[in-house]
């Protein structure tokens, strides 16, 4: 066989008489597997739970703040005592919930991402190291050590970024909520009174 990637980020063996006496190519082989089986785990779990989150929070938002938003007109027609003020100062808090709710769900997106890319560039590195340690002939086709550190410091700079962030605007966004029905029914005891 030919020199070259296997499709899997393995580097293919050779044939017995093109190896580098050097290489140790079963070696390489058991440590690029087992390599694959720990970081594959993590990342077929970051990118399970960066869909899910995903729609979870949007479904749940978007239920919550869309609900409020339909039910106002309902309530506005079933009471007399809700003007259209009332209604309209109401559902301008329950939309911009909900529009916060949305950013919110696509910054939890961008959080799974770079944890994702951060433990892909991991799982590059920990090639990289098994190619130098098995594959010795072969070292000049990766990046050494510092190269994979600096692109995995990037993606968990954002990560923790985009981990934070969500946590204050899911709060805002249920603050948001609370004083549009605060604001609803603020109007409605006063009109009542």
């Amino acid at each position: 066989r030919k020199a070259g990637t296997d499709g899997g980020g393995g580097v293919k063996m050779e044939t017995e008489s093109s190896q580098h006496p050097d290489d140790n190519w079963d070696e390489y082989e058991k440590a690029r597997i087992r390599n694959d089986q720990i970081h594959g785990e993590y990342l077929r779990a970051f990118s399970e739970r960066s869909y899910e989150y995903g729609v979870l929070s949007v479904k749940n938002m978007t239920f919550v703040s869309g609900g409020a938003l339909v039910a106002i007109p309902a309530l506005a027609g079933l009471s007399p005592k809700i003007t259209p003020e009332i209604a309209a100062s109401a559902g301008v808090w329950f939309a911009f919930a909900l529009v916060i709710c949305m950013a919110t769900t696509y910054i939890i997106h961008l959080n799974w991402s770079a944890n994702y890319n951060q433990r892909d560039v991991e799982h590059e590195r920990d090639h990289a190291r098994v190619v130098r340690r098995f594959l010795p002939s072969r070292t000049h086709e990766y990046g050494d050590d510092q190269h994979y550190y600096d692109l995995a410091r990037r993606h968990y700079r954002f990560a923790r970024w985009t981990f934070f962030l969500p946590h204050i605007l899911a709060i805002t966004s249920y603050g948001t909520f609370l004083f549009g029905c605060w604001k609803l029914y603020g109007g409605i005891l006063a009109a009542v009174s």
